[in-house]
């Protein structure tokens, strides 16, 4: 019985490594897996990693280059017929930028969620409830509540100090 192999290919393909196989640029489907694992790592074509662009190819091409490996292959093209290949060349990572942004995101999520509480402290006038509840407990048992006889920290007091303890971890 005679194999056969099935190309779908896009109109535009993008390329980011100047060698290029056949899984790279077309989704195959074939019914023999030996076949296909073969036929996906298939070099079509090497471009100049100096040269980035866009190269047109044609299925054409890509039926001559497997009848070269595969002669008693059936190949059925599915989608396009001709093709774009788009080379760009793989973009270096910065990692100053990477950690400028890191930390904007940071510091944007701490003062935001700090203004967030102070504006509920403010609204809710927690301190004042703390500090009356303080001075009744310690008319009744003034020894009992030692604790909030120290004045209480902002919540963004908090908040800041688990900050630093976070970020030097």
């Amino acid at each position: 019985m005679q194999d056969t192999l099935y190309l779908q290919l896009d109109a535009n393909i993008m390329i980011r490594h100047p060698h290029v196989c056949l899984q790279d640029i077309a989704r195959i489907s074939c019914s023999n897996p030996k076949l296909l694992n073969r036929m996906r790592v298939l070099p079509v074509v090497t471009l100049d990693p100096a040269r980035p662009g866009r190269y047109v190819m044609t299925v054409m091409d890509l039926i001559d280059l497997i009848h070269q490996k595969e002669p008693g292959l059936t190949v059925t093209p599915l989608g396009e017929t001709d093709f774009i290949l788009t080379y760009e060349k793989p973009a270096a990572v910065h990692q100053i930028l990477h950690f400028i942004k890191i930390a904007a995101v940071c510091l944007i999520t701490f003062f935001g969620a700090a203004f967030s509480i102070m504006t509920f402290n403010t609204d809710a006038d927690v301190g004042t409830l703390f500090h009356r509840y303080t001075l009744r407990s310690q008319e009744k048992h003034p020894t009992d509540s030692l604790f909030w006889r120290y004045p209480i920290p902002s919540v963004s007091g908090w908040a800041f100090c688990s900050f630093l303890i976070i970020s030097a971890a």
